[in-house]
């Protein structure tokens, strides 16, 4: 029987993928070995390398010619803590990918990889085809190293660290996002100022921001690091609630919101703000209550998980603190342009999530504004613990400013 050429094949196997054929796409597979080579990676969406059994067999069936190394798109790898010739084998397999796409690695918990595997791992991303999207998760030393090869890097319960200096001075990064999900995120943009990185594809950022003690400070060099970045367009705040007084409460809020207003004035009205809450809708309004200097933005949205009455009081609040001018008068610009607040309804027993957003209309904001490029759907990948992980449903209403 004659194959397909390689161009159909994949056209046939995208509409069945899409269509979520799974049995077809086994059927199809069964039908040679060329054909099996490009459906495996679909019906195992990643591939974990986690464990000296799963590496194994791996490697097994890299050597019965079931599949190649160098076509599958999504990896991850748990690093071990002791040399393996069995995962070592494995990684030289993956150097020079012309379809990985996404790598994910991982330590295990409390335990730090050894510094041959970081390396081997650097040189699976610096020998790929293309920029990658980078998760790494829980490394103890996660170098900034690899953000020279990714478009997306995301960083879950690490840090960037700075381990020596580059050959050279002033690098522009592929980076297009930044995911920090811990509050080390603020110190890592820190390292791209000392090394002079230019951050000119970021268009998107997430921080988790956890308020400190007295000594919590957004410096100068969290703003010189975004200087670069002149197409960012989305900045989203995961605010992780911490037992603080109210003055210490304020005055780090207070320091991030400056930062945040200084990185927006280099782009006025071109960057979307969004700030995640889990904790109460009081506690969310005591800290709405601290960023009377939060401006420039073209939209500022607040998450939050509470009642229909809770979120038209926040969304009422919002509006009038960051967006009216103050004082009013007549011809002053708005400080922030729209505002809008999503409420996250969580139904268990469905297993799905809907967000209701609900936009205050007046003569600056006529429609509901497009979510085409937010987080979510630029870094599908990413962890959204506030939506419960199910799949999300957007709904999206306006009420006049006049009826808050």
């Amino acid at each position: 029987m004659a194959e397909l050429s390689v161009e159909i094949i994949d056209m046939v196997l995208d509409e069945l993928e899409a269509a979520g054929a799974r049995q077809a796409l086994k059927a199809v597979g069964r039908a040679s070995k060329h054909y099996r080579l490009r459906v495996f990676h679909r019906l195992h969406k990643i591939i974990l390398l986690s464990g000296e059994p799963k590496i194994l067999a791996f490697l097994a069936f890299v050597k019965l010619g079931l599949l190649k190394p160098l076509y599958l798109p999504r990896i991850c790898i748990e690093l071990s803590t002791t040399p393996s010739e069995s995962l070592a084998a494995t990684m030289n397999n993956l150097l020079n990918s012309v379809s990985l796409t996404y790598l994910e690695l991982r330590e295990q918990a409390q335990r730090p990889c050894t510094s041959e595997l970081t390396s081997q791992a650097l040189r699976i991303v610096a020998s790929a085809k293309q920029p990658l999207t980078i998760v790494l998760v829980g490394l103890k030393n996660a170098t900034w190293r690899f953000s020279l090869f990714a478009s997306h890097l995301e960083l879950r319960g690490c840090s960037l660290a700075l381990d020596y200096p580059p050959l050279g001075d002033g690098f522009n990064l592929p980076l297009q996002s930044l995911s920090f999900s811990t509050d080390g995120g603020i110190e890592s943009l820190d390292i791209f100022n000392t090394l002079r990185m230019n951050l000119l594809q970021l268009t998107h950022l997430l921080l988790s921001f956890k308020p400190h003690g007295q000594d919590f400070e957004v410096d100068d060099a969290f703003v010189a690091a975004l200087s670069t970045a002149g197409n960012l367009e989305d900045i989203t705040v995961v605010y992780e609630p911490n037992a603080l007084d109210s003055s210490t409460l304020a005055a780090a809020v207070e320091s991030l919101v400056k930062a945040l207003s200084s990185v927006a004035r280099l782009r006025k009205y071109a960057i979307n703000l969004h700030w995640r809450f889990t904790c109460s809708p009081s506690h969310v309004s005591i800290v709405i209550a601290c960023m009377p200097r939060l401006e420039y933005f073209n939209l500022i949205s607040i998450s939050i998980l509470g009642s229909e009455e809770a979120s038209r009081e926040i969304l009422r609040q919002g509006y009038n603190l960051l967006v009216m001018p103050w004082p009013l008068k007549e011809g002053r610009p708005n400080r922030n342009k729209q505002f809008r607040v999503d409420r996250i309804c969580i139904s268990r027993s469905q297993q799905r999530t809907i967000v209701d957003g609900v936009t205050v209309q007046d003569s600056m904001t006529r429609d509901v504004i497009s979510r085409r490029r937010i987080h979510d759907k630029l870094c599908p990948w990413f962890i959204r613990h506030d939506t419960g992980n199910f799949e999300v449903t957007w709904m999206d209403s306006m009420v006049r400013a006049e009826e808050l």
